[in-house]
Formats: structure tokens, C-alpha cells, sequence
């Protein structure tokens, strides 16, 4: 189960003082966790998974697949945004647009990208 916490922190450039900055979980029940000496209570679990962004039931491995969670989805939404101008220009366009229609310019886009990426041999569902 640490093995599982362990390579997530790793994915995500995460050692255990920024989940401690970020969670409360202290650095100690970490190490104990690592350890095998203790499990994190529920609450600490629920405030590591969130951080996370994957489920309780992933994370003490009952769960094969991580199931990210929607803030987690969104962190990284938002991360990849602010490193790109011009999808920002394009959200705040859509946004303008009269909201009748926003959904038909998003549904567009989206299938716009699809196609594109299925003509250069990328999968648009990885």
C-alpha cells in the first residue's frame, strides 16, 4: 500500500514534506506507514487520496485503476493552461461567446481536436 503512495508521489514530484505542507498528515505517520509499523487513520487517508487526487480504495490498493479525482483532474487542467497563452486566449473567447452557444463551440472544439489527433495516430481517450 506505501508502494502505492510512494509511486504517486513520484509521478508527481512529491516528496513526503510537500504532502505534509499540503495535508497535515505528518511526516512521522508517513514514515511509520513506510515502515509497516502503522496504517494513517481514515481522516489522514481521506486528506492524502484527495491531495492525490486518486481514491482511498486505490491507494490501499483494493482498487486496480486510479480513478483520478475531478480536483486532481482540474489541478492539472489548470497547470497545463497556464503554460499555454493560447488555449487561455481560446477558453476566455469561448467564454465570451453568448452562452446559447458555448456548448456547441465547445462540442466543436472537441471534436475538432479528436479528428486531429486520430489523423496524426494518437489515440484522443489516452
Amino acid at each position: 500500500m506505501y508502494e502505492i503512495y510512494e509511486q504517486l508521489c513520484k509521478e508527481r514530484g512529491l516528496t513526503n514534506y510537500k504532502v505534509w505542507k499540503a495535508t497535515g498528515v505528518s511526516q512521522s505517520s508517513l514514515s511509520e506507514w513506510k515502515k509497516g509499523n502503522s496504517m494513517p487513520k481514515y481522516e489522514s487517508m481521506r486528506k492524502i487520496s484527495d491531495f492525490l487526487g486518486v481514491t482511498i480504495d486505490y491507494l490501499l490498493g483494493k482498487d486496480p485503476k486510479p480513478d483520478l479525482s475531478m480536483d486532481y483532474q482540474l489541478q492539472q487542467a489548470v497547470k497545463a493552461l497556464s503554460k499555454n497563452k493560447e488555449l487561455v486566449v481560446l477558453c476566455r473567447k469561448v467564454e465570451s461567446a453568448p452562452p446559447d452557444k458555448r456548448d456547441q463551440i465547445t462540442r466543436m472544439l472537441c471534436e475538432s481536436v479528436d479528428n486531429y489527433l486520430r489523423l496524426m495516430g494518437i489515440d484522443p481517450e489516452q
